[in-house]
């Protein structure tokens, strides 16, 4: 279990209150909503990371 982050309480309330499941949905759900948005912080993301390693 290295590499794992501590949950936030956001998270913890979450998991608890509906099931990890209704979490991922929920995040897929608003990732899908913003998707124009989060396309281009993913390249961003992707360029940034390609200059540091290279």
């Amino acid at each position: 279990m290295e590499g794992l982050t501590e949950l936030s309480l956001n998270e913890l309330t979450t998991v608890e209150g509906g099931g990890l499941l209704t979490n991922v949905l929920t995040t897929a759900a608003g990732l899908l909503m913003n998707l124009p948005n989060t396309v281009g912080s993913v390249r961003n993301t992707v360029n940034g990371l390609l200059n540091f390693l290279i």
